[in-house]
């Protein structure tokens, strides 16, 4: 009947602000949700601060259950930048736990797990269904000017999960190495059930452009969304934006080759 039945959400502190980023179904009419927040907030019985300096965000994490408690909250100790994407998705594990992607600055804690960023990195934790993070992996930029930021997820089916988002300059994905041609790249990577990167792809070269959505095809491939300027390769498909920005799907094989893409124009 559309309804509203119940909502809920972080409780900031005088001088604190939360935004929802992500979400994805617990398969028990519940949600897991992913966002930034600064300063202090309180999710249910947790209150938790960031670790962020100045005006700058941390991620969060929580989910709430089918009559809108939130029955945990995490939060990833370090700051997050300009890029206000994020993205969560079950993984399907025994554990019931969650996949989550977004980006870092500089020193960041993952649970036990410290990573540091000379740039921005795009990052992939695992948290399990107590919210505790057990794992993080992240694209480490080669230099100060170089950024990447993961921008959505989706589950492998085998605990790991394909990932998309934005490349500018170089980056090292596990042990491949990608350098962008534009201001902004697409970039495509497999992250394994225990957080190793082990491949990752530019899909479109040429103009900028970038990935905002994922989706595995159930065959090892996966389907992306995101949008691009002028003209570029997808693939052996060159195509062209009759305006300033065109969508584009396009689908990756289980051998991470772009087999045909479709661009849509305003």
């Amino acid at each position: 009947a559309g309804n509203v039945e119940w909502a809920t959400g972080p409780v900031g502190s005088p001088g604190s602000s939360a935004r929802g980023l992500g979400i994805a179904t617990d398969g028990a009419d519940g949600a897991f949700v992913v966002g930034q927040f600064h300063g202090s907030i309180t999710c249910g019985s947790t209150v938790l601060t960031s670790a962020a300096a100045g005006s700058q965000r941390s991620i969060f994490v929580m989910r709430v259950g089918h009559t809108g408690s939130v029955t945990w909250a995490v939060a990833v100790g370090g700051s997050v930048d300009q890029y206000e994407y994020a993205g969560v998705v079950p993984c399907g594990d025994a554990d019931g736990g969650v996949l989550v992607t977004s980006s870092f600055e500089g020193t960041a804690s993952f649970g036990s797990t410290v990573l540091t960023s000379i740039g921005t990195n795009a990052f992939v934790m695992h948290v399990q269904a107590a919210g505790n993070i057990t794992w993080a992996a992240d694209v480490n930029v080669s230099s100060s000017l170089s950024d990447a930021g993961g921008y959505d997820l989706a589950s492998d089916g085998a605990y790991g999960a394909y990932v998309t988002g934005l490349l500018q300059g170089a980056a090292n994905f596990g042990q491949t190495t990608l350098q962008s041609t534009s201001n902004d790249d697409t970039f495509v990577m497999h992250v394994g059930a225990t957080g190793v990167i082990d491949w990752a792809v530019r899909p479109v070269q040429g103009s900028p452009n970038r990935g905002h959505g994922i989706a595995a095809d159930g065959a090892g491939g996966v389907l992306l969304a995101g949008s691009f300027e002028g003209a570029a390769w997808f693939g052996t498909s060159y195509l062209a934006s009759p305006g300033g920005s065109a969508a584009y799907l396009l689908h990756l094989d289980a051998a991470h080759n772009v087999d045909w893409a479709n661009i849509m124009d305003g």
